[in-house]
């Protein structure tokens, strides 16, 4: 690789944007040893790292390229591709259009999932238990603070409850996972969003914080009585129960790929920006809860072999990985309308010459 992997160039200030700062920027100096011996190197969320390290077997299998994903979380993403560490990005909150002007970079979206409240709940069929938006709000908040609250039989009064204290657990570092599951409570619950609001890391009114997805699944599925929220393929990874959900039509739901793909057919993709929340969208059977991964580029790139490269693994994740995304309960952005906008946009990058990139 031509672009720069030093320590030195991670050592340099990051622009995260006003809606970043709330992230913790970990430096990571240490971890470029296998980094610098691949073709394409990418970093940033872990909620769709999953799928991104099965279509990079998949790729590496049938190309003569090396590509490696450093799943370090959104914020790390964007600094790193801000300052040129990486070859691409991947942030699950997307940036304003002012954001990627400022750092000339171009977003696109490449996989959407469900996030999932996750409970361990001894003696009581999780999938069973109803939980509305407010009634999920609340318990965050710790208004409701046993599982035999009168508020949870109101809506499950076929279940036995224990009546065992509620255990709220949330995520301790910046999160996209965090962001997602805020913006979902703001827009069903006035006073979270009064008291609380949207941020990748929030003041949490109770609980106990862990690091990551990982953090988030061990600590649920050790402690009694806890309650979480995670990216549903580590929900099932690690065998988590997961309630019934009401969504905007008052359906209750199981988070499955039926329901994610119903909730994210209701996008509008529009450019430049491609932003667009899938939080508590319309539809009868569209999951609630819904987290958007974007992947973020130079528009301007300092070798057009490396960028060509790049665009070689994307296209081919595009035109290849539906497939292996729905077998991990994920949705690749792949709508004809959107992936030629996307195109489109690949098709105006340029190298420092001016030259257009090669087409993959």
């Amino acid at each position: 690789m031509s672009i720069s992997k030093t320590k030195e160039s991670l050592s340099k200030t990051c622009h995260l944007g006003i809606r970043l700062v709330a992230f913790v920027c970990v430096l990571g100096l240490n971890s470029l040893s296998v980094q610098a011996n691949s073709d394409i190197l990418g970093a940033g969320a872990t909620f769709p790292q999953p799928i991104i390290d099965t279509w990079l077997k998949a790729f590496q299998k049938q190309q003569i390229l090396t590509a490696e994903y450093e799943a370090l979380g959104s914020a790390e993403g964007i600094r790193r591709i801000t300052s040129r560490s990486v070859d691409f990005g991947v942030t699950d909150i997307a940036l304003t259009q002012s954001e990627l002007a400022h750092d000339d970079l171009f977003q696109f979206p490449l996989v959407a999932s469900g996030i999932a409240p996750v409970i361990n709940l001894p003696g009581v069929d999780v999938q069973a238990l109803k939980l509305s938006g407010p009634l999920l709000a609340r318990i965050m908040m710790g208004h409701v603070i046993v599982w035999d609250d009168p508020e949870i039989k109101a809506l499950n009064p076929n279940l036995e409850l224990p009546s065992i204290p509620i255990s709220v657990i949330h995520r301790q570092e910046g999160s996209g996972t965090t962001f997602t599951f805020t913006h979902y409570l703001s827009q069903i619950s006035a006073e979270w969003d009064a008291r609380f609001g949207i941020g990748s890391q929030v003041m949490w009114p109770i609980g106990l914080s862990v690091k990551g997805n990982l953090g988030m699944a061990q600590q649920v599925k050790l402690l009694p009585g806890s309650i979480g929220y995670i990216e549903f393929m580590y929900a099932k990874q690690y065998q988590l129960g997961t309630p019934s959900l009401g969504n905007s039509e008052g359906q209750y739901l199981q988070p499955s790929l039926q329901s994610f793909t119903q909730a994210t057919n209701q996008a509008r993709w529009t450019r430049p920006s491609f932003y667009q929340s899938l939080t508590n969208m319309p539809g009868a059977g569209s999951w609630p809860i819904m987290g958007v991964s974007y992947v973020l580029l130079h528009k301007l790139q300092n070798d057009s072999k490396d960028a060509a490269e790049t665009l070689k693994l994307l296209n081919w994740i595009y035109t290849n990985g539906s497939g292996l995304a729905k077998s991990q309960d994920y949705i690749l952005i792949d709508d004809i309308t959107v992936l030629t906008r996307i195109r489109s946009g690949w098709a105006q990058m340029r190298d420092t010459k001016g030259q257009l990139i090669q087409k993959p």
